[in-house]
C-alpha cells in the first residue's frame, strides 16, 4: 500500500515525534509519513511544547522520555494530558528505570513502548491509540 496525499475529504493523521536522536526521529518520522501519517519533529520537549502551546494541529504526540532540557518525556505528557486531553501520548524509552516509573503512572496519561522498537509495532500502537479516526482516513 502506497501512501497518497490527502485529499481534501481526508485528512492525515497529525503525529509530533519527539525524539532528540535525530538518526532515530528522522527515521521513524520518514517511515510513519510512508505509512499515511502526517509528520511534526522536534528535538526536545521544549521545542514540542512551543508547537503545542501555540495550538498547532496535533492527532498524537510520540516522545522519547529520556531527553536534555528541563522537562522530559513525562512532563510532556503530563503537560499535554492537563492541557490537550484529547491528544493520546504515547511515550518510549530504553531505560529499565523509566519503565518502572511509567507503571507507576496513570495509565490514562499514557502508554509507552520499550526501546529498541520495531517501526511497525510503533504504527500498530499509534493506529490503535487514534482509534476510530484511521478507519475515517482509509
Amino acid at each position: 500500500m502506497q501512501a497518497s496525499e490527502p485529499g481534501p475529504a481526508t485528512k492525515a493523521p497529525i503525529l509530533l515525534v519527539v525524539e532528540n536522536e535525530p538518526l532515530i526521529r528522522v527515521t521513524l518520522a520518514e517511515f510513519l509519513e510512508l505509512s499515511g501519517f502526517a509528520v511534526v519533529q522536534s528535538a526536545n520537549a521544549a521545542e514540542a511544547l512551543s508547537l503545542l502551546e501555540a495550538d498547532a494541529p496535533v492527532d498524537l504526540l510520540f516522545s522519547d522520555v529520556d531527553m536534555p532540557g528541563t522537562m522530559n518525556g513525562f512532563g510532556l505528557a503530563e503537560w499535554v494530558h492537563s492541557h490537550r486531553p484529547e491528544v493520546p501520548v504515547l511515550l518510549t524509552s530504553g531505560l529499565p528505570q523509566m519503565l518502572l516509573h511509567a507503571q507507576a503512572l496513570s495509565d490514562e496519561c499514557h502508554t509507552l513502548m520499550q526501546k529498541p522498537y520495531k517501526l511497525d509495532a510503533v504504527e500498530r500502537r499509534i493506529r490503535g491509540l487514534l482509534g476510530g479516526a484511521m478507519n475515517d482516513k482509509a
